[in-house]
């Protein structure tokens, strides 16, 4: 909820342009220091985090997407209304107000050789973390916030472009090891019902191609994924790189190449998929319309988006029915009506 307010409040406020401005910065490395690594905990070496917190994460600008099927039309026919609850439309998107945000180059999330913080040394040397801080110490109004904020991402596209994604640790004995950066980014779906309640029995599959079919998507496309068991919200962790298309990495001599091109495989699309057979109550599938066929363009590299399905939660006829029979019997095999 949190997260919601800074998206679809907090821009109404104009934090920046008040009397009294607020003006909000956020630096986050993008650098795993491999010596921190934790076998135990292989997220210390996530690629799209600095070894413990996401980049997508740190980072205040984010979107807020609704979805949702179109309502139940009393008395219409089961087969029609299941083909018109199959597109799910899109009810609003929301982005949260523009905010500073600066990946620090060659940073990792601690420790003293390459901690934004840490790593900062008492001494007349130049620093990463230092210039970028002084440059936000700076800023005195909405006119210099907004050109830094505008600064910030172009440096950040530099810093994240084909030639600099390859990082190569050296290790003894053994053969040198090679990581690529690519940008990632986090969307969390959050499944709602029509009545506001959590829709568990689904599940959320993504697709590619012009047929839509999940086994189109790009190979490594998904990163991570979690989720929450009490609220249901499913998180994915996408290598934006894989889905957009990206160049051949350059390798370490000239000529070399570390990954060859990567093609993408659009349009990208959502499909929700209910649990088999048919239920008293129970949802139906539904995909996404052919205006927001795209998934893509929703999904920005290193934020998060936070995406609303609202399934309408179906009541079948004969889901209780009052009866002068006594005597208890089966309704197992028993026809399910409409939709009521």
């Amino acid at each position: 909820e949190l997260n919601l307010r800074w998206i679809d409040d907090y821009p109404r406020l104009k934090l920046v342009e008040s009397t009294t401005p607020l003006f909000q910065f956020v630096l986050s490395g993008d650098a795993i220091d491999r010596k921190l690594y934790d076998f135990v905990n292989p997220y210390t070496g996530e690629i799209g985090s600095d070894g413990v917190v996401r980049l997508a994460a740190a980072n205040l600008n984010a979107t807020h997407i609704v979805l949702e099927q179109p309502a139940l039309v009393e008395g219409e026919a089961l087969p029609s209304a299941r083909k018109r609850l199959r597109s799910l439309t899109k009810v609003s998107a929301k982005r949260s107000a523009w905010t500073a945000f600066k990946i620090v180059p060659g940073k990792a999330h601690s420790g003293e050789a390459m901690g934004i913080m840490r790593g900062v040394r008492n001494d007349e040397a130049t620093d990463a973390t230092v210039d970028a801080i002084l440059r936000c110490l700076a800023i005195s109004d909405a006119a210099g916030y907004a050109k830094l904020c505008g600064e910030f991402e172009s440096e950040n596209s530099a810093h994240q472009d084909v030639a600099n994604r390859l990082e190569v640790e050296h290790v003894p004995v053994l053969p040198d090891r090679e990581y690529i950066h690519d940008p990632h980014a986090m969307v969390v779906f959050r499944l709602l019902d029509s009545r506001g309640i959590g829709a568990p029995d689904v599940k959320v599959l993504l697709t590619a191609g012009p047929n839509h079919d999940p086994n189109q998507l790009p190979e490594n496309f998904l990163a991570d994924r979690q989720l929450n068991r009490r609220s249901g919200n499913l998180s994915f962790f996408l290598n934006h790189a894989t889905l957009t298309g990206c160049p051949a990495i350059p390798g370490r001599k000239p000529g070399e190449i570390a990954r060859k091109a990567l093609v993408p495989r659009p349009p990208y699309g959502l499909r929700i998929v209910p649990r088999d057979g048919e239920h008293y109550v129970e949802y139906w599938m539904a995909e996404l319309e052919a205006d927001v066929a795209n998934l893509l363009p929703l999904i920005a590299p290193n934020e998060t988006t936070i995406i609303d399905i609202r399934m309408n939660r179906i009541v079948r006829e004969g889901v209780y029915r009052m009866t002068r029979q006594l005597s208890p019997r089966s309704f197992k095999d028993a026809e399910l009506g409409g939709p009521l």
